[in-house]
């Protein structure tokens, strides 16, 4: 079942990250924030095309994520609403090591699915949303090149302000939800791998071989391997 539904979420994931904003009163409709990072990513990967076809796509890719995503991400909430309750019994060291573990984990996954789907079209769709609105929902219609005359696959990002800038709170395709998608992971881990200390030692070796792996030549991009990638505590392939 996760196995599953990580296949399912794996290509949404590229495209998570909001841009910020200045202040509450300059910015931008939900949509057009979606639309910008949207816009950002496609020339970085432009510029960097040469790379991303290459043996360095995943360090490529990665610097792109951190320069262009991961800062317009809300990593604290993601991993507290991922560990659950498991986050308030978790020590302000413990906290902060989850987050450290967690953000390096998924900055790795986005860098695999960004070289994977660097040829995607993404359509940023209409957000209705109250001028004062803290938190809104935008739809994105995703379209690929390996799934010509199909419909879109679509894919809904809900954003959330924290303080005068827009965060990213949750990602949702085909009624799945990230957030909760890894909270059964760290449940299961926490729960067989020794509590919170497991569930940071199994993240840390989960990057660590996720490092190893971006120095190598890249195997194939297959959804396999972008699982193996994602997969918390799973067995080394």
């Amino acid at each position: 079942m996760l196995t599953r539904l990580l296949r399912r979420m794996l290509p949404a994931l590229a495209w998570i990250g909001l841009c910020g904003a200045p202040s509450a009163a300059a910015q931008p409709s939900p949509a057009a924030f979606v639309d910008g990072i949207v816009a950002v990513l496609g020339n970085s990967i432009k510029a960097a095309e040469a790379a991303l076809g290459g043996d360095g796509a995943l360090p490529a890719a990665a610097a792109i994520i951190e320069r262009d995503v991961a800062p317009h991400m809300d990593f604290g909430v993601i991993t507290r609403e991922a560990a659950a309750g498991a986050w308030e019994a978790a020590s302000a060291a413990q906290k902060a090591a989850l987050v450290r573990e967690f953000r390096a984990l998924l900055v790795h996954v986005l860098a695999r699915l960004l070289v994977t789907n660097r040829g995607d079209t993404l359509n940023v769709l209409t957000a209705p949303a109250a001028a004062n609105a803290r938190e809104a929902a935008v739809r994105v219609a995703v379209t690929r090149p390996r799934s010509a005359g199909q419909a879109p696959e679509p894919m809904l990002v809900t954003v959330r302000r924290s303080g005068d800038a827009w965060k990213i709170r949750e990602l949702r395709t085909d009624g799945v939800d990230v957030v909760r998608l890894y909270s059964a992971n760290f449940a299961v881990v926490i729960e067989r791998q020794g509590g919170i200390e497991g569930l940071i030692r199994a993240l840390a070796e989960r990057n660590a071989r996720n490092a190893q792996a971006a120095v190598a030549p890249p195997p194939a991009l297959t959804p396999r391997v972008l699982v193996e990638d994602a997969c918390i505590g799973c067995a080394s392939p």
